[in-house]
Parts: C-alpha cells; sequence; structure tokens
C-alpha cells in the first residue's frame, strides 16, 4: 500500500471505508524533514492522542477506530507499524482550527499588550504574561487552503465562515464547536494538572460523520498542537527556573553542533550551537544570500515573491546568488509549484524560523526582502522583524508601499530601500547585496530616513488606508 497523503511527520492510507493514520519518527525542524529520527516518537504522538480520546468520549465522540494493528489489514500488521499506527473514521473536516487558550501567551499576549484582547476577546486588566485565564476562551482560527488567508477570526466570524460550507448550519455549528472545544479542554486540563503539568493552550479539529454529528478528528493533545507547562513552581510570568514559560516539547535539543529547536526564553543563543548553512542547507559559505522571512498569505505579495525568484535566478551564475523563503502560509505550496514547474536553482524553503535563530538567518543574508504588507493583527509582528534585520546590519529591500511608510516618522536607526515594481526589487537585490554600495547609501540618506518603531509606522499605515 501507498500513503494517501503524506506530511512531514504522518502518512495517510485510504482503507475504503476507513482511513489509516501513521505517525512516522521522522524529525521535522523549520518545516524541513531531517535525516535523523527519533526512535518511538510515533509511537508517543500516537498514544497520546489514543489516550485523550478515550478519556473524553463521554463528552464527544472521535475518530478512531482502533490502534491495534492485528485489527488492520495484513500490510500493517508488522512490528514498523505497532503502536504508532490509527485507524480513524472518515469525515467531512469542518473549516476551522478550534483553539482554547487556558492561560495568556503567545500570539494572545502579543494581542492582549497592544489592545487589552486576546484575538477578539477582551480580557481584564492588569494581567500577567502566562497568567491563567478566569474562564478558557475560545479563539477559532480559518484553517489555510491554496488560494484563502489563515487568520484568527471572531466567533461570530466563525458562524458566517461556517455558513459558507454548510448553508443553513452556520451558528448551530459554531455553537457546538464553541462548546464542545471549551468542555473537552476543561477535562483535559483538569486531568493534567493533577499529574503535574499545565495545558496553556492547545488546538481541536472536527469533522462530521456519515450520519452528519460533530466528531473529533485529527490528532488531539500531543505537543504538536498544544503548549504545555511544568505545574511545579508555576506563577504568572515564570515557571520554577525563574525563566518564562517554556513548552516542553520544545526544549528538545537536536544535534546541538547545527540544529537547535528552543524557546523564547533561552538566554542566550550562543548557547544552542551554531546554524550549518552549507550542511542543512547546501548553500555554500561563499554564496550570496537574499533572505525573505513572513508568511505567503497575499497574492501581490505572492506575485512579487515569484517573479523575483525568477529574475534574481538569472544572476544566479553571475554572483553565485540563492533566495532562502523562511516562513509559511497557504500560498508557500504555490511559491514551491513554481519552483519546480519552472527549474529554479538555488531557491531554499527553510519553513518557520524559531525566534532564537533568526539572527543567525540575518547575519547570514546578504539582503532581507519584504514583498508583501502586514495586515492590522500582525503589525507589531513585523515591526520587530524589520528592526531585528536593521539591527543586524543586514539591507532591507521592500514594496514600495511599505518602503513608503518610512516617510511617516522622523529620527533614524535603519535605512529601508523601497522599490515599486519587479524589475526594481530584483536590481535592488542584485546591488545592496553588495555591502559597500548598501553602506555608501545608509550615508546618502541618513539625515532622509529614521524610524524607531516599525510596528508604528506599519500600524499608522494601515489605520490611514494608506
Amino acid at each position: 500500500m501507498k500513503p494517501v497523503k503524506e506530511g512531514k511527520v504522518r502518512e495517510i492510507y485510504d482503507n475504503g471505508d476507513s482511513l489509516i493514520m501513521v505517525a512516522t519518527d521522522r524529525i521535522s525542524c523549520f518545516d524541513v524533514i531531517l535525516h535523523n529520527t527519533v526512535t518511538n516518537k510515533g509511537k508517543v504522538l500516537t498514544q497520546m492522542s489514543k489516550f485523550w480520546f478515550d478519556l473524553t468520549k463521554d463528552i464527544l465522540p472521535n475518530h478512531m477506530i482502533t490502534t491495534n494493528v492485528k485489527e488492520m489489514p495484513e500490510y500493517f500488521q508488522t512490528p514498523e507499524f505497532e503502536g504508532k499506527t490509527m485507524m480513524c473514521r472518515k469525515l467531512t473536516m469542518l473549516p476551522l482550527e478550534c483553539i482554547v487558550r487556558g492561560y495568556i501567551t503567545g500570539s494572545g499576549w502579543a494581542s492582549y499588550k497592544e489592545n487589552g484582547t486576546a484575538c477578539g476577546v477582551k480580557l481584564p486588566e492588569g494581567l500577567q504574561e502566562c497568567q491563567k485565564l478566569p474562564e478558557p476562551i475560545y479563539t477559532p482560527s480559518t484553517k489555510a487552503e491554496i488560494g484563502d488567508h489563515d487568520e484568527n477570526i471572531t466567533y461570530e466570524q466563525s458562524i458566517g465562515h461556517l455558513e459558507k460550507y454548510f448553508p443553513g448550519k452556520g451558528a448551530e455549528y459554531a455553537a457546538k464547536l464553541r462548546d464542545c472545544t471549551i468542555a473537552l479542554y476543561k477535562k483535559c486540563a483538569d486531568y493534567a494538572y493533577s499529574h503535574g503539568i499545565i495545558i496553556a493552550d492547545t488546538k481541536f479539529e472536527f469533522g462530521l460523520d456519515e450520519n452528519g454529528n460533530i466528531v473529533i478528528g485529527d490528532e488531539m493533545l500531543t505537543p504538536d498542537s498544544s503548549r504545555f507547562w511544568p505545574a511545579d513552581g508555576y506563577e504568572p510570568g515564570h515557571i520554577a527556573s525563574g525563566t518564562k514559560a517554556a513548552d516542553f516539547y520544545k526544549q528538545l535539543n537536536i544535534n546541538t553542533n547545527k540544529i537547535v529547536i528552543a524557546t523564547d526564553s533561552s538566554t542566550s543563543p550562543e548557547n544552542h550551537g551554531s546554524i550549518d548553512f552549507s550542511a542543512e542547507y547546501g548553500i555554500p559559505d561563499t554564496a550570496k544570500v537574499v533572505l525573505y522571512f513572513g508568511r505567503v498569505v497575499e497574492r501581490k505579495g505572492l506575485g512579487y515573491l515569484l517573479k523575483a525568484i525568477e529574475l534574481v535566478s538569472e544572476y544566479n551564475r553571475e554572483n553565485n546568488m540563492w533566495l532562502m523563503i523562511c516562513g509559511e502560509g497557504p500560498y508557500l505550496d504555490t511559491a514551491k509549484q513554481y519552483v519546480k514547474k519552472n527549474k529554479l536553482s538555488r531557491v531554499v524553503f527553510a519553513g518557520k524560523i524559531q525566534p532564537i535563530h533568526r539572527k543567525k538567518f540575518y547575519t547570514r543574508a546578504s539582503v532581507f526582502v519584504l514583498p508583501s504588507y502586514p495586515r492590522k493583527g500582525s503589525v507589531e509582528i513585523w515591526g520587530l522583524t524589520v528592526n531585528e534585520a536593521l539591527e543586524a546590519g543586514t539591507p532591507v529591500v521592500a514594496t514600495d508601499a511599505v518602503g513608503a511608510a518610512f516617510d511617516l516618522l522622523d529620527g533614524n536607526n535603519g535605512i529601508m530601500i523601497s522599490h515599486s515594481s519587479v524589475e526594481e526589487l530584483a536590481n535592488a537585490i542584485k546591488k545592496y547585496s553588495n555591502k559597500s554600495l548598501y553602506e555608501q547609501h545608509c550615508k546618502e540618506v541618513a539625515n532622509r530616513f529614521s524610524v524607531k518603531n516599525m510596528a508604528t509606522v506599519f500600524e499608522k499605515c494601515i489605520n490611514n488606508n494608506s
């Protein structure tokens, strides 16, 4: 048998009236599948889901049929599949990721600091980072597909979103998803806490069975979908060690001489080894690197990116120039297909980069490209990203719209070169990857540009509909 769908970690097989899901031992780091594996990782992921499915079946049915390979086709009745394989019911999946937050952290904390809400839900004043919320909150998001946006939405918006796919059922399904999500979280969080573990937040995915009943699908409360903290010594903003709350899973070190998965609480990047760009990504030490950071979510941004890839590839032989795309989003697969179809060389998709490693990527880059425009909910992240690049001394080449944002403020701590066409973008990349030309440009315009906080600039642009 061959899988009908193969992800970074899981493989899905069609078994007629059911599906068989295999969690492999593969390691996905920066959304790149590494050559080495973690023994029994697939078993751990599968058995965690099985445990939670069994624990919560009194609240809502789930898609699990069995994890006993002896009840599956002969192909799976081998030691290779033992413990890591689950036979599941086929479902019509609902187009929402049902996120529940019991503690204020991550993107919810960033939103709370900005406007006192987490994904549109108003929260009490005076909360500290990682603090437990008075009651768990439900913050759904759309599921990204090619040609669509992946974004956090309000409960009210989720009704309209579901209505598009299931006319006449939007309000009913939205209410059931919200209520089931919170009920599942409460039971599981209470159980975990009684065993010394805090479940800060998690996401569930649901589908409809053949009778139209809502059923839990996908996985449940694994490290891939949840944030786990040690309860011992916990206090708002801290864990026993005194550092920021850290996810158990992301403390896993993988080959400390090359790549390490680390949390934001890591005290120093130097303590976590270095990234060997030549060994991990095949980029020669002498090559120039054009770096793109961010979610590929907008058609205009995607168009700029793909055309820039094509134009930059024409400079490859002359300049030994590579394009490294770090990020994710619904249009990323389209970009990969474009690269494959046009046989573009020297293009690397590095996936999502942990914050602890970003400076290393900026330092390695010759030019940082920003080919799209921030949405209102992401101005702070964009601002931090641009400031990080500028602080690392990396030239930032951006769209004309983003570059124009610099004209809104006075003062100076960095330079951004804007462009108004794809050709100008390609030429700017080629020109300013030359460090001496970039430094000369900085001197020429130092008195004209000055930006203290790019988040403020982006916010002004958006608020003014610029």
